[in-house]
């Protein structure tokens, strides 16, 4: 009888309220540290109060949003926001967490790996660069002889002023002959090809900057860095997993 007296005269609240949440210790102290920016901290300290409430919803708000804007993890940005609406349907601010979680979901697919190359895509793209390998071998082959001929053109046959029948020019000089590449090993090669083929120089530029990852930083946020396409980094870094990159690695930055 006491305790419904107490309960009618409103002098108990209701266990899990937003005020009780609030007024957890680590929901007190992740807030301040949130403050001062030191938002690993408040993410710790939120991970605490959960730990002693699960359905902590504040602190689930609050991890929703240091994650999503401070921390970047959007995976984790996702849950918590997610269990914030599922303890807090009805809220004022529920319409916007679900925006912002739609967010997240698409920073998040950007980041995924590109899906293997299908096989016959993988059979097209090796033919092709075997076709692109033959070509520069015959380009670099043309390349010698012409540089042959311009050193040797002293030597080569003067036409005579009043030839008499029968005379030859400098009959010496015998022309080098061109090697022949057999028709069997050599396709037809697509005209993108040809276009992107060049006469190889001395000195070609180097066409990436080398970056050294360091602790903490993903793919996704490198490209950022450099304002590069993830799906651009990942291509100039075939051999780089992208799910286990280490602080120490070095990544390729396209020019």
């Amino acid at each position: 009888m006491v305790g419904l007296a107490l309960v009618c005269a409103g002098c108990l609240e209701e266990p899990g309220s937003d005020q009780d949440e609030l007024k957890d210790p680590h929901v007190v102290q992740g807030k301040n540290l949130a403050k001062s920016l030191d938002f690993q901290g408040a993410v710790d300290a939120y991970g605490k109060a959960l730990e002693v409430n699960p359905a902590n919803a504040a602190a689930h708000f609050e991890l929703f949003w240091l994650h999503e804007q401070k921390v970047l993890d959007y995976s984790a940005a996702i849950y918590h926001g997610e269990r914030y609406l599922k303890l807090r349907p009805n809220a004022s601010n529920a319409e916007l967490v679900r925006q912002r979680i739609l967010g997240c979901k698409q920073e998040l697919v950007k980041s995924l790996p590109i899906s293997p190359i299908a096989p016959a895509l993988q059979r097209d793209f090796e033919r092709h660069s075997n076709e692109n390998r033959l070509m520069r071998q015959r380009i670099e082959q043309l390349t010698q002889q012409v540089a042959f001929l311009s050193t040797n053109r002293a030597y080569a046959p003067q036409p005579a002023t009043n030839p008499s029948p029968g005379s030859v020019s400098n009959p010496s000089f015998e022309p080098p002959r061109i090697p022949a590449t057999p028709a069997s090993t050599v396709r037809s090669v697509p005209g993108s090809i040809i276009r992107s083929m060049s006469v190889p120089s001395g000195n070609p530029a180097r066409p990436y900057k080398l970056h050294t990852v360091q602790s903490g930083e993903t793919l996704a946020k490198i490209a950022r860095k450099y304002n590069v396409r993830l799906p651009t980094l990942m291509n100039a870094n075939p051999n780089l997993d992208p799910r286990r990159v280490r602080a120490g690695q070095t990544v390729n930055i396209p020019q």
